[in-house]
């Protein structure tokens, strides 16, 4: 059992979202669509950051979220401020430092 996340694991769990370009790309392009706005940093956005467990969607996850569980993983849930979804949910991996996967809603 892993206790919830800390503030500060949450917020290096979207410190990686951020540095990861291609998935930012992506989620600027989504914000763009939504808002009709350029994304240009994490203000922009609301999220909820939450304990991720691969056990918790077995037959969603990629081999390297896998780890989940045994590694500190987040998930994170991005939404713009007016809490419109951008339909992406990042899994992090806090002991790599690394989006291990993407689950995308469309």
């Amino acid at each position: 059992v892993q206790l919830p996340l800390n503030e500060n694991e949450e917020e290096r769990a979207l410190s990686i979202v951020r540095s990861d370009a291609t998935l930012w790309a992506t989620l600027a392009a989504r914000y763009q669509t939504i808002t009709g706005k350029t994304l240009n940093d994490l203000t922009q956005l609301q999220s909820k950051v939450s304990l991720f467990r691969a056990d918790s969607m077995p037959e969603r996850v990629n081999s390297a979220a896998q780890y989940c569980g045994q590694h500190r993983c987040a998930q994170a849930l991005i939404f713009t401020v007016d809490k419109t979804l951008l339909e992406m949910t990042p899994i992090v991996d806090l002991s790599l430092g690394t989006v291990v996967q993407v689950l995308d809603e469309e």
